[in-house]
């Protein structure tokens, strides 16, 4: 992975995820190929390792193909020092970040059974695609755009209002349909012998919501060079983390779970305080500007919800299929109906990407 870390900067800093797409789906592709063959030949565990492997390379080395940027045989110390400030707080906070997201994973293997740590990892796997993928995808991409204007207050915060409306329009009906959907997820994917671990996944993909807002909330913080107000952020959040699971491993793995996710909501608030001090954006503004679409994936989530427990819908993947229309379709009138100018906007692009014509 460290070796396309250039390639795949770059590429964000161009606003251009296309490539980064491209390689993630391919290397998918022939990573899970290659495990699936090792796995059906006899390999075990080394199965998961190889394709892990593989996947990385692949991705890499698309990256590096089609890639314009080759390394020079020269190092500039002025080039490190100048990048240093910003790069060594954005890296203590990612460290952290890692020991803490699996943390909880160690805790539940010493002192739950076997089948608990099984359960949690599925859950957190499954749960981490989803908003990792939008995270990467819909708060990274911004920095560059935000960068750009650091110097320009008001465009600054008109891109702040932009982005984190952006943000919830496309996270919050996401992630709710995910915990809605949670069981005939699990059902078409694994039949029924993980349903101990979807109230986890439910409740990781609700943890989720926080994190991706927190990440652009970050971001925010980082396109004016704050990088070490990250690093304390992280400690905080950390700090949070670690609070939740001593209060909560002695109530078994549920409520360890749930005290993540109440964790993670303070922190939310924290992120939200800590981004109007840093940014001069209001707290209050952050917060509003959310209400509205809270209010809508809930009124869209209630009947998918219903479809759970009063379809006569027995098939899991005709059952999916059906939440996920009724929860777009509901979402989608409701935002048209009150004129929703982000979801215009990402209608008009979407059209123009399709038609080839960019509007």
């Amino acid at each position: 992975n460290a070796t396309a870390i250039v390639q795949t900067n770059r590429l964000m800093k161009q606003m251009n995820v296309r490539m980064i797409a491209i390689s993630n789906a391919v290397g998918l592709v022939v990573s899970g190929a290659i495990g699936i063959w090792l796995a059906l030949t006899g390999r075990g565990v080394w199965a998961i390792v190889w394709q892990s492997i593989t996947l990385s390379a692949v991705k890499s080395a698309l990256l590096w193909l089609t890639s314009h940027w080759k390394p020079l045989p020269a190092f500039s110390i002025d080039s490190l020092k100048s990048i240093f400030a910003v790069g060594s707080g954005v890296m203590a906070s990612s460290l952290l970040n890692i020991l803490s997201q699996n943390f909880c994973s160690f805790i539940i293997g010493a002192y739950y059974k076997l089948a608990d740590l099984g359960c949690y990892t599925q859950a957190d796997k499954w749960s981490k695609m989803g908003y990792t993928s939008l995270s990467q995808v819909v708060t990274a991409s911004f920095l560059p755009l935000l960068s750009g204007c650091q110097d320009d207050p008001e465009r600054f915060h008109r891109m702040i209002g932009k982005t984190h409306r952006f943000t919830a329009y496309i996270t919050l009906p996401c992630l709710t349909l995910v915990a809605v959907a949670a069981e005939p997820i699990f059902h078409t994917l694994f039949g029924l012998k993980w349903d101990n671990a979807i109230l986890l996944f439910q409740l990781l993909a609700v943890r989720g919501i926080f994190i991706v807002l927190t990440s652009l909330y970050n971001n925010h913080i980082l396109a004016i060079g704050a990088a070490r107000k990250m690093f304390h952020s992280e400690i905080v959040k950390d700090v949070l983390a670690i609070a939740a699971i001593i209060a909560t491993v002695p109530l078994g793995v549920t409520w360890l779970v749930a005290g993540q996710v109440i964790a993670a909501a303070v922190y939310f608030l924290y992120a939200v305080r800590l981004t109007a001090r840093v940014t001069h954006y209001s707290a209050w503004t952050l917060i509003t500007e959310l209400i509205p679409y809270i209010i809508l994936v809930a009124v869209s989530a209630a009947p998918a919800v219903a479809l759970n427990y009063f379809s006569l819908i027995s098939s899991p993947i005709l059952l999916l299929l059906a939440q996920v229309v009724v929860f777009a379709a509901i979402y989608i009138t409701l935002n048209a109906l009150l004129r929703s100018r982000i979801q215009s906007e990402v209608m008009t692009y979407a059209f123009g990407r399709l038609t080839g014509k960019h509007l």
